[in-house]
């Protein structure tokens, strides 16, 4: 067997790879080159950071479909021309998630309610598209005219904000019930018994080995469907009363 001699490792490569640091004006880094591309290429379309990062996530899921689901975290690092910003949407832990709580245990539970932390990339959009929308239909000149009328920023929040981000809230609202409420593959993997199932689980689980009773499935689908049904119509009525509130007669 040929044996290779090692490189010494110096300060200016301190790896044991070819590769240099690449330096410009817009870059998209991902684990799949397809993905980069696509990221790429929306810049190249005129297309911002946010658009970028869209392009990218979207490809990951169809060339790289392993843990890029909606439940997923996010870290973001996002620069719009003037300042920096940075995301932080790892998943949050319960509330009931304190030191004492966990004391005398040695690692962290592999199941059970313990192990189910809220996942952040559901919010994490949401942060990126409401503050886009803000930016988008809510003028700086608004802001400070009510400023100088003496409004406090709550006012300002409650009175000019909201009414404006009213329906995309709304949808964003849609996205994460949707979101939560379908959520399978992890609660299949940390829920391991039945009365901890939530309603997908439950309904695969209705699947036995040799035969499938369709009727007991669809009944138990369509009783799945409904709060999201209901959730809808509320929400839909907000997004309609968003948009007529935005509509200027003619």
């Amino acid at each position: 067997m040929e044996q290779r001699a090692v490189r010494p490792v110096v300060f200016d490569t301190p790896y044991p790879t070819h590769r240099r640091p690449t330096l410009a004006r817009n870059v998209v880094s991902t684990s799949q080159p397809l993905a980069a591309q696509a990221g790429l290429r929306m810049l190249l379309d005129g297309g911002n950071a946010v658009d970028a990062a869209l392009a990218t996530a979207i490809t990951l899921t169809v060339v790289e479909p392993v843990s890029n689901g909606i439940g997923s975290d996010l870290f973001a690092i996002i620069w719009d021309g003037k300042k920096l910003h940075g995301l932080n949407a790892s998943g949050r832990s319960p509330a009931a998630w304190t030191p004492e709580y966990f004391k005398g245990r040695s690692s962290m539970p592999a199941r059970g309610w313990d192990s189910v932390s809220v996942p952040g990339a559901v919010s994490a959009f949401g942060v990126f598209w409401l503050r886009q929308v803000i930016i988008g239909s809510i003028p700086d000149e608004l802001i400070d005219a009510a400023k100088a009328d003496g409004c406090s920023v709550f006012r300002i929040y409650r009175s000019i904000v909201v009414p404006n981000i009213r329906g995309s809230a709304a949808v964003f609202g849609l996205f994460a019930a949707m979101a939560t409420w379908n959520d399978f593959l992890w609660p299949l993997v940390v829920l391991n018994t039945p009365d901890m199932f939530t309603s997908q689980v439950a309904i695969q689980q209705l699947r036995t080995q040799y035969t499938i009773d369709y009727s007991t499935v669809m009944t138990a689908s369509v009783l799945a469907t409904l709060p999201l049904l209901l959730l809808f119509a509320v929400a839909g009525k907000q997004l309609v009363a968003g948009i007529m509130e935005g509509a200027v007669k003619g």
